[in-house]
């Protein structure tokens, strides 16, 4: 309960635009693609999420390239595009505790899937070290795993737990450059606090699509997610707020791209994202 009130404190303190984020989020919960063609569009948005957070670590992949590989994983061939299908793998993976959006009359809904944190932290990690060996819980300290952890079993208020899991999922004492996998499983753990957002806000009932593109604003502008980070770890209660109010302006560029993008998929066209 402590955490709980700790976080409705910083919920005030930020001011976040979350009237603004409810009406994006229902109207594109009740928009023409989504109640006719929610579960490719949903499967858009992983393949999507993936190009963009494999941008965010500096590796270019192309959707379409992303596309083909999930028909055959063993046809990635560079380092970036083994990147991307990675983090597929673990936004995909968690589409299983996502409950359907849209239903025939007469349909029972299926009984909703629940995980404990702990299991699907696990299952993320295991999904990265299946491709990247040796690189368990993203390389988080047991500090870093255990705030994630108590994140994800508050109820405190979803926003604030979403925009916390996905700084403290990219924590800067285990940032590396020198040697190319220890850097790639930082930006690993840094996109799947992005993920681990996503189901947050789909499990408390904030965010029902499952189609936000939550990687969109870091991977359109690297350096200022960067610096937003750097601000939550070194810049005091300030930093905090300064993050949860980028946090907020990044789910809104996100439910931006999710618009472009079930268009183009409800039309036929998938997207490939900004280029």
């Amino acid at each position: 309960m402590e955490l709980a009130k700790s976080l409705e404190i910083l919920q005030q303190r930020a001011e976040l635009p979350e009237q603004e984020l409810g009406a994006l989020f229902s109207a594109l919960r009740f928009s023409q693609p989504l109640r006719n063609n929610w579960p490719a569009i949903r499967a858009e948005a992983n393949i999507l999420n993936a190009v963009y957070a494999a941008k965010t670590a500096g590796l270019v992949v192309d959707a379409m390239v992303l596309r083909k590989q999930l028909a055959n994983p063993a046809a990635a061939q560079t380092i970036a595009e083994t990147y991307a299908l990675t983090q597929w793998r673990n936004y995909a993976h968690l589409d299983n505790l996502l409950p359907p959006l849209n239903l025939p009359k007469g349909v029972t809904p299926p009984r909703r899937v629940t995980r404990p944190a702990p299991q699907v932290l696990a299952e993320l990690s295991r999904n990265w070290e299946s491709t990247f060996p040796g690189f368990a819980n993203f390389g988080w300290s047991e500090r870093t795993l255990g705030t994630i952890l108590a994140l994800l079993e508050s109820s405190g208020p979803a926003l604030i737990r979403a925009a916390l899991i996905a700084a403290e999922a990219a924590p800067l004492s285990t940032r590396q450059e020198d040697n190319l996998e220890a850097a790639l499983t930082w930006q690993a753990g840094a996109a799947n606090g992005m993920t681990l957002g996503r189901l947050v806000l789909n499990q408390a009932g904030v965010e029902p699509t499952g189609i936000v593109l939550y990687q969109a604003r870091p991977a359109v502008n690297p350096q200022e997610y960067r610096t937003a980070l750097e601000e939550y770890h070194r810049g005091g209660p300030e930093g905090v707020l300064n993050w949860l109010r980028y946090y907020a302006q990044a789910v809104k560029t996100g439910v931006e791209h999710a618009q472009i993008m079930a268009q183009a998929t409800y039309g036929g066209k998938p997207w490939d994202g900004f280029k």
